[in-house]
């Protein structure tokens, strides 16, 4: 994916990570405890269509969210990027 196609995207998601031809994800990163999703990632995420969809948030849990989309810690999410 080329930088300036991502630019686009980038409006919505925090973070893309482009693993090449392995992976595509998209992240959100929130502040709270309570992680809420704003609608223009998820408008993002279907022209992206990402292999996996995170919030990276600050909680110790992790739990799935309506849209495919992983609630995370960061601690949690550098050990998903490390595999």
């Amino acid at each position: 994916m080329s930088a300036h196609s991502l630019v686009h995207y980038l409006a919505a998601i925090d973070l893309v990570i482009d693993f090449g031809t392995i992976a595509l994800w998209a992240v959100e990163i929130k502040r709270s405890t309570a992680p809420t999703i704003a609608k223009g990632f998820h408008i993002a995420c279907e022209d992206l269509k990402p292999t996996q969809k995170y919030a990276v948030y600050g909680g110790n849990e992790r739990f799935p969210m309506s849209g495919g989309i992983q609630i995370i810690s960061l601690a949690e999410m550098m050990l998903e990027i490390g595999h």
